[in-house]
C-alpha cells in the first residue's frame, strides 16, 4: 500500500516537473523568439542606416563632382571674359629648356606672377642625346608645375631632315611628344614649327619636292588635337645687332597698336632662352602691365586660339 502511494506521489511529481519544465522551455523559446525578432529589427534598422549613409556619401561625391565641374566652367568663363574684353599677351620661349638660362626666366615669371609658354627641343630631354641635361628635365617639370604651357618645337632644328616628308616630320615630333608626356605626365596641345609656319611651308616644298607635304602635316596635327602657334611680335633676340632698347621699343609699340587698333587681337611674343631676352624680360613685363595686358599660357581650348605669322 505504501509502495503504491509512493509511486503515485513520484508520478505526480514527475508529471508536475515535466509540465513545469515544458512551461519554462516555452517561456525560453518565446523569449528567444522575441530576442531574435529584436535582433532582426536592429539589423534591419542598421541596414537602413548603412544604406542611408551610403546614399548620403554618394550624394556628397556627386556634389563634389558638380562643384569641380562648376569651378571648371567658372574658370572657362573667366578665360573667355579675359579673351573677349581684356588685352592679352602670350610670352613664348623657344628652344629650351636650357640648363643655364631657363631657370632665370622661370624665376622672373614667378616674381612678376605671369604665365608663359615654352616650346621645347627634345635633345635637352633625351638621355641618348649628347646635349641631354638632367637639369633640363627638372626644369621641364617645374615649367609644368608652375602653371606654364609646354608646346612642341622639334627634337632638333635639322630642317632638311624633319621637313623632307610627312613621316620624317612626325618621327621627330613623336619623340618630343613622348619625352614631354613621360617627364610631366601631361600631353601638350600646342606646336610651333621650327622657323614658323611660313618658312616651314617653304622648307617642306624644297626638301620633299611636294607642295602637299606641309598641308598634310598641318591636317594631321589638327587631327591629333594640336593648335599651331606662330607669333606676331618677333624680338629678333637671335640677331647680334638687336639691343634691349630695340626689344622694349617693339613691346611698347605693339602694346599700343594692338590695344588701340586691334582690340580683340592678342600679342604673341617670340623670344628665345638667351641672355638678352632674360635681361630685358622684367622691363617687357612692366611695359605690357602698364598698358593693362594680361598674361596667359597658350592652350588649345577654343578661347586662346591665336595664330599669326611674322
Amino acid at each position: 500500500m505504501k509502495f503504491k502511494i509512493f509511486c503515485i506521489i513520484f508520478i505526480a511529481i514527475f508529471l508536475g516537473g515535466s509540465v513545469f519544465l515544458n512551461g519554462q522551455a516555452d517561456t525560453l523559446k518565446a523569449e528567444a523568439s522575441a530576442k531574435e525578432a529584436e535582433v532582426t529589427a536592429y539589423k534591419k534598422e542598421a541596414d537602413n542606416k548603412t544604406r542611408e549613409a551610403e546614399e548620403f556619401m554618394a550624394e556628397i561625391e556627386s556634389l563634389k563632382t558638380k562643384k569641380t565641374e562648376l569651378e571648371k566652367e567658372i574658370e572657362e568663363i573667366k578665360v573667355l571674359k579675359r579673351y573677349l574684353f581684356e588685352d592679352i599677351v602670350y610670352l613664348t620661349f623657344d628652344d629650351g629648356p636650357s640648363p643655364t638660362n631657363c631657370e632665370k626666366i622661370l624665376d622672373i615669371l614667378k616674381e612678376y606672377d605671369v604665365k608663359a609658354t615654352f616650346f621645347v627641343v627634345g635633345t635637352w630631354l633625351d638621355p641618348e642625346s649628347p646635349t641631354y641635361s638632367e637639369k633640363s628635365v627638372e626644369l621641364l617639370k617645374r615649367i609644368s608645375e608652375e602653371g606654364h604651357a609646354i608646346g612642341i618645337h622639334a627634337y632638333n632644328h635639322d630642317y632638311q631632315k624633319i621637313y623632307k616628308s610627312v613621316d620624317a616630320y612626325f618621327e621627330d615630333f613623336d619623340k618630343v611628344e613622348k619625352l614631354i608626356i613621360d617627364i610631366t605626365g601631361k600631353k601638350p596641345d600646342v606646336v610651333r614649327f621650327p622657323s614658323g609656319s611660313a618658312s616651314a611651308k617653304t622648307f617642306c616644298k624644297r626638301y620633299s619636292g611636294s607642295s602637299e607635304t606641309f598641308p598634310t602635316i598641318v591636317e594631321k596635327l589638327k587631327e591629333r588635337g594640336y593648335m599651331i602657334a606662330d607669333w606676331n611680335l618677333d624680338t629678333n633676340d637671335w640677331r647680334v645687332s638687336t639691343t634691349s632698347a630695340d626689344i622694349k621699343d617693339m613691346a611698347k609699340r605693339y602694346a599700343i597698336d594692338i590695344h588701340e587698333n586691334h582690340p580683340k587681337a592678342a600679342i604673341i611674343y617670340l623670344s628665345h632662352e638667351k641672355n638678352l631676352s632674360i635681361d630685358v624680360l622684367p622691363d617687357v613685363i612692366k611695359i605690357f602691365k602698364s598698358y593693362g595686358y594680361d598674361f596667359l599660357p597658350m592652350q588649345n581650348g577654343g578661347y586662346t586660339v591665336v595664330q599669326a605669322s611674322s
